[in-house]
């Protein structure tokens, strides 16, 4: 038996945790890279069925979610008991808590969230005769449960203020099997630009090659260096390296 349900993610974040500060050349790379952080975790698409593993002692369903990244044009599918989601769930709570004993807001904060929200039961299937009731209960209250986490992790500004979120982001990346080595990838091209002022450099053209607009008026956060040697609009490359790493001048790959 396989049921299914389709959602799609929001933009939408934990209130109040604001990402502070000002733009400045000196923070704009640490910036970016906790955006490419969160934002990889907003733009999802999830679709789940729960398949009917007989196993040689006990049958157990497994939920096949398939995940759907447009930040990433990827899709892949985590595979996993409800129990399994069940201790994901505990453990970052029981991390969040520890935390908390260090007055950190922000982990309270997502505490609660996490804490509130309404899990499926844990009551044993075969037991009962709702046994396909349950299941399609089970499989809708996952997913709900993994699009609120999702949003709750890529709230904006929320790992500025607090590095062990940053840690359950990537407890929840792993569990939910992310491209991670294409993520780390992306972040280590990104920590290798060369923020520049084009007052204080010559650009050899007239317009970025990728988006082909002139570079207008520009500041030092706006305008990158490859290591190649190669000026673009920040934004540009970013969008550039979340599907590919190859240069797009002279297809040198960024990241390695």
């Amino acid at each position: 038996m396989a049921t299914h349900a389709q959602y799609a993610m929001s933009d939408d974040g934990m209130s109040g945790i604001g990402s502070g500060g000002r733009y400045t050349a000196a923070n704009a790379k640490k910036r970016l890279v906790r955006k490419i952080q969160q934002d990889s975790l907003k733009q999802l698409a999830l679709s789940t069925q729960a398949v009917l593993v007989r196993a040689p002692t006990n049958p157990y369903y497994s939920y096949h979610m398939t995940i759907t990244s447009e930040y990433y044009k990827q899709k892949w599918i985590a595979c996993h008991r409800y129990s399994e989601f069940y201790r994901l769930r505990k453990r970052l709570l029981d991390q969040l808590e520890v935390h908390m004993k260090m007055n950190c807001a922000y982990c309270k904060a997502l505490h609660g969230q996490i804490s509130k929200f309404d899990f499926p039961g844990r009551s044993p299937l075969f037991k009962k005769v709702e046994v396909n009731a349950q299941v399609v209960e089970r499989t809708s209250g996952l997913e709900d449960f993994v699009v609120a986490l999702c949003q709750y992790l890529s709230a904006e500004g929320i790992t500025v203020h607090c590095k062990n979120i940053l840690s359950i982001q990537v407890m929840t990346k792993d569990f939910l099997q992310f491209p991670l080595a294409h993520e780390e990838q992306h972040i280590r091209a990104i920590k290798s630009l060369t923020y520049v002022d084009p007052r204080d450099v010559r650009v050899d053209t007239e317009s970025c090659p990728i988006c082909l607009n002139d570079w207008g008026e520009l500041d030092g956060n706006q305008l990158v260096l490859s290591l190649c040697g190669h000026f673009f609009h920040e934004h540009c490359i970013n969008e550039w390296y979340t599907t590919r790493f190859d240069c797009p001048m002279c297809r040198q790959i960024a990241g390695i």
